[in-house]
């Protein structure tokens, strides 16, 4: 029976039938590399290294109507990729997540490059039967292609999100303000294609790797509000809110040794009105951000 869906799969979406195909693909629990590889325009730039997991063994990529070599994304077809990676996500991010845990166990670090580790935290001490449990089920699969196979779905998720019509926007934020697994570089210049009304959806993709850094130099008032983005109340906001999480983050560390004119240049971001909740933000940026330089802080009740 497998075979009989995969067959009417591949038939229907040579028609460009691509939600059929997808539904098929499903009952027929073909791999999900197999499926993506059929939508190869989904592929993202900078992705290179990992397209070569993803091999089409029909020799069908670009066939479906409406698509053509080198053309853009077909909506529909987008449409159809987000439909199968929200079937399939929850269990290969999970499978994810136990592999990281177990490796956190044993102290080691994960090797793939371009991974995110997400914004969540570890599960913490875990019953014996749990990690024996886990320790078996990393001898049973490669911990590396796990985190790989993870971070290929994450990505081109997001990539058909942004080519839906209209994109997905308050989808692709709630996933990024989570753990994931998208590929920095990649959905970092995706995502930043989409002009302001994505600059959200930014800041939170940078803010769930831990690149603190970025999202510093990213977050300013004229990149984040505008049509269909930020008011400016929204924007402080939210800077109050991230710089105060970062206050007693270790992670933080680092930025201490940012250059002297970096630092004033991402200081220089959120200047402008004397409010009350600029003014928080300013004094939580100069007293963490910039410990060893004495700025003056705008005058208000902290």
């Amino acid at each position: 029976m497998p075979d009989i869906h995969k067959k009417y799969a591949l038939n229907i979406y040579q028609r460009g039938d691509f939600e059929g195909a997808i539904n098929h693909f499903l009952l027929a629990d073909t791999k999900f590399k197999e499926v993506l590889a059929l939508f190869p325009e989904l592929f993202p730039k900078n992705f290179n290294k990992f397209e070569i997991y993803l091999q089409d063994p029909s020799g069908l990529a670009n066939s479906g109507s409406g698509r053509s070599a080198g053309s853009g994304p077909n909506v529909r077809a987008a449409s159809a990729v987000v439909f199968f990676c929200e079937k399939i996500r929850a269990n290969i991010r999970n499978l994810a997540e136990q592999v990281e845990d177990m490796r956190k166990l044993s102290g080691k670090t994960t090797t793939t490059t371009g991974s995110g580790s997400g914004s969540g935290s570890g599960s913490g001490s875990m019953k014996p039967s749990q990690s024996q449990a886990q320790a078996s089920l990393l001898l049973t699969v490669d911990p590396d292609e796990v985190i790989r196979d993870a971070t290929i779905l994450d990505t081109i998720y997001m990539c058909a999100l942004i080519h839906c019509n209209p994109p997905r926007r308050s989808v692709i934020v709630n996933i990024l303000s989570k753990k994931n697994y998208c590929h920095l570089d990649s959905c970092s210049l995706m995502i930043a294609s989409q002009g302001n009304s994505f600059t959200e959806a930014l800041l939170w993709l940078f803010r769930s790797h831990g690149d603190h850094k970025r999202v510093l130099s990213a977050l300013s008032e004229s990149n984040c509000c505008g049509d269909n983005a930020w008011t400016q109340k929204q924007y402080y906001n939210w800077v109050a809110e991230y710089l105060s999480l970062l206050w007693h983050h270790e992670s933080l560390v680092h930025l201490n040794h940012t250059p002297h004119d970096q630092n004033q240049q991402n200081l220089h971001h959120f200047g402008g009105n004397d409010t009350d909740s600029m003014a928080v933000t300013h004094a939580l940026l100069i007293h963490q951000v910039l410990p060893l330089q004495p700025v003056p802080i705008l005058s208000t009740t902290l």
